[in-house]
This record gives C-alpha cells, structure tokens and sequence, in this order.
C-alpha cells in the first residue's frame, strides 16, 4: 500500500449459495454468487464514499484509488453440503469456478 493508502474489504459466504443442500441435488448457485458480487462490490465502493478517515490525507487516497477486495468464505463448510471432499478435483474445480464468478463480476461491477 501506499502512504495512507487503504482497502476497503469484504467477502461472501459461499454455503448461503449451496441449493439443495446435502441431497442429490445440491448445487452452488454460480448465478445468484455473481449477482451478489456485484452488488458486494457496489457496497465497499460506496463505503469509501461514507467513511470518516482520521486524516485527510486518508481520505483523499482511498478515494482516489477506490482499493476493494473481495473474496469467499466458508468454502469447507458449502464442500461439505455439497457432498464434496476438500482435497478432491470435483472440489477444486467447484473453487475455481466460484472465484472466477467473483471475479468476473467484480470487474464487470
């Protein structure tokens, strides 16, 4: 980071996007994960704008540079819903496939 630089951060909690969860069926919805990262990433932009900094050279950094993040939690705990072990390819290629939906949603964002 730079000199007062900041990030402003978050993350979404992927088994509130498992469907069906523990049964035949379970899936990750990729979709509703996508609409709700964009919309995370409409939320931390706006949090730059609400923010009371300490010093205003705080401020003027972050909203600048505009710096978010955003990321996935509870990615054992949906493996786990979704009948999937943690080490397995099936679940490695799930994670993979989230993050570029968080990604790809996020840039569009």
């Amino acid at each position: 980071m730079p000199p007062y630089g900041a990030c402003d951060l978050g993350s979404l909690n992927l088994t509130t996007f498992v469907t069906a969860p523990f049964g035949p069926d379970a899936r990750l919805d990729l979709d509703a994960l996508g609409d709700a990262a964009a919309l995370a990433v409409r939320f931390l932009d706006n949090v730059i704008d609400v923010s009371r900094y300490p010093l205003p050279a705080q401020a003027a950094e972050a909203r600048r540079k505009r710096r978010v993040g955003l990321g996935i939690t509870g990615l054992a705990d949906a493996l786990i819903v979704l009948g999937l072990d943690y080490d397995s390819e099936p679940a490695r290629q799930l994670a993979e496939r989230a993050m570029r939906t968080v990604r790809d949603a996020a840039y569009r964002a």
